[in-house]
């Protein structure tokens, strides 16, 4: 829509912020969409910057290009815009082309005439209408990476599509969680299960096997010791944040002890003789213990402001 509007095969500079603000859209389904664009051949990268402030210069191939202009020029494709400063935002349209002009063609999500802007609460794509990829948004998002790289099996998103389209039929839609756990530890079992996974699938192929119990929307139940990786991924994270505080605990500890050694020297029995519970026919271990208590109450909190301050 931005080429179609600027009249030129690249877009403007565009950050993934914007783009997903646009489309009323999540950062990672547009990611996601862009890699898979390119993936086809739609598009390409023409220019980019990386980092904070970062953008990229997109550009359509010139089929793809002239094929939607086809489509506008067939009042096929509405687009509504509204303008912000000197800003235009393209909002995301709610009716799929069901009837492109010859094979070749791709769906694109498409309006009524109206000049109503879509609410910043409503998302079509999550009311169930599909994308150019004919997914729900949700099910854009599963990461095929495992299991379309495991040469035993090469589960590509055709057969993401396949899936999607049967479960439909058969009203067993699973939520994309189930589909990416089921493929990634399907994915798993292959490669580290060889043995016992042979007697489950008898003589079926590890592809036709998967495709055909997701298509009945059913869940594949791992076997062996399988974790799953976002599972373990957490796992990791809070160990290491775990340890990170522990760490800085047992430092923290350290240096309170040292300070409290140091604030000793300086002080008088008669001065002890103030701290409460501090008695001198108390024993010694008894009198730390209410020097310690005060002085983590009273003095502790200060000295420590004075470290974070002083570094």
């Amino acid at each position: 829509l931005e080429c179609l509007s600027n009249g030129s095969l690249l877009t403007s500079t565009l950050a993934i912020n914007y783009i997903a603000k646009s489309l009323n859209s999540t950062v990672g389904s547009v990611k996601m969409t862009i890699q898979r664009l390119i993936k086809k051949g739609f598009i390409s990268k023409s220019e980019f910057k990386n980092g904070r402030g970062g953008w990229t210069i997109y550009r359509v191939e010139k089929s793809i290009h002239q094929e939607l202009i086809y489509l506008q020029t067939s009042n096929k494709l509405i687009t509504n815009y509204k303008q912000s400063s000197n800003k235009v935002d393209t909002e995301l349209v709610t009716q799929l082309v069901t009837s492109p002009p010859n094979s070749n063609s791709i769906n694109i999500l498409s309006s009524k005439n109206t000049n109503t802007p879509l609410k910043e609460t409503e998302n079509p794509v999550s009311k169930g209408q599909l994308n150019i990829f004919d997914l729900p948004d949700e099910w854009q998002e599963i990461d095929l990476t495992n299991i379309e790289n495991n040469s035993l099996i090469n589960f590509t998103e055709k057969h993401l599509r396949t899936v999607y389209k049967n479960q439909t039929k058969k009203n067993t839609l699973m939520s994309a969680d189930d589909i990416q756990q089921s493929l990634n530890s399907f994915s798993h079992n292959v490669e580290h299960n060889g043995d016992e996974l042979s007697k489950i699938l008898r003589t079926a192929r590890p592809l036709n096997f998967i495709l055909g119990l997701l298509s009945k929307g059913n869940e594949w139940n791992p076997i062996g010791n399988y974790k799953d990786p976002v599972e373990d991924a957490l796992r990791a994270y809070q160990q290491k944040l775990k340890k990170k505080s522990d760490q800085k605990k047992s430092e923290e500890e350290k240096t309170k002890a040292m300070a409290f050694e140091d604030w000793l020297l300086d002080f008088s029995e008669s001065q002890k003789e103030t701290i409460p519970f501090y008695k001198p026919e108390k024993t010694d271990s008894e009198n730390k213990f209410a020097l310690m208590a005060y002085f983590s109450e009273h003095e502790w909190p200060r000295i420590f402001e004075e470290i974070k301050q002083n570094r």
